[in-house]
């Protein structure tokens, strides 16, 4: 945009040079022709100082919007959705992360379980609490909503899922923000590996006690 003002600018000093030339050709050096050229370099220098102050009058118009954002992304809610570890227990949550209040939270799934994992041989669609709307959301608040059955575990790790969450930052705000959560739990296949169950850790505790002893 500024680009085209100069270019605007350009072309006005060529056409007030080029008239300039046009004059002193017809009608020389007369006075008729100086007072002439000052008319015309009048008008111009005023509207060359017009176009400027408009161009700096958007400038900081622009500035303006763009403080205004990043102050109000400050203020903004978060909306993370995961997956947490409880109690060797993989569990779904979704969390406000952000320092303002979510309203209307939504979810769509993008990409459901193939094969029921959750306990009760559900899928993530069939919840309640994934088709209902969330109300509000207060900064920091968490809300964990369903557990993956241990005894899918084998299955888990080849179903890649993926959920969108919807959310506003105002009550009356007409465009949500929008954010995709792509989860893959390959990961996890090598993690069983090496994680301590409850009787693994209780094992160590007696074997501890038991050296304590000697």
């Amino acid at each position: 945009m500024l680009k085209k003002r100069t270019i605007v600018i350009i072309v006005l000093v060529a056409l007030y040079f080029i008239l300039g030339v046009l004059l002193v050709s017809i009608f020389g050096n007369a006075p008729v022709n100086v007072s002439a050229m000052a008319s015309v370099a009048l008008v111009f220098v005023t509207a060359a100082l017009v176009l400027a102050t408009f161009i700096y009058a958007e400038a900081a118009s622009r500035q303006a919007e763009a403080m205004n954002r990043q102050a109000a992304a400050l203020t903004d809610p978060v909306i993370y959705f995961g997956v947490e570890e409880v109690a060797i227990v993989d569990q779904f949550f979704v969390q406000n992360v952000g320092p303002g209040i979510a309203y209307n939270i939504n979810f769509e799934i993008i990409k459901d379980f193939e094969t029921p994992v959750l306990v009760g041989n559900k899928k993530l669609s069939d919840l309640a609490f994934i088709s209902n709307t969330i109300k509000t959301l207060g900064p920091g608040q968490k809300i964990p909503f369903e557990v993956i059955d241990p005894q899918q575990r084998k299955n888990l790790v080849k179903e890649p899922i993926e959920v969108e969450v919807s959310y506003n930052n105002k009550l009356e705000a007409k465009k949500p923000f929008k954010q995709r959560f792509p989860f893959d739990f390959a990961y996890q296949e090598g993690l069983r590996q090496v994680r301590e169950t409850v009787p693994d850790q209780l094992k160590k505790i007696a074997d501890g006690i038991a050296a304590l002893k000697k």
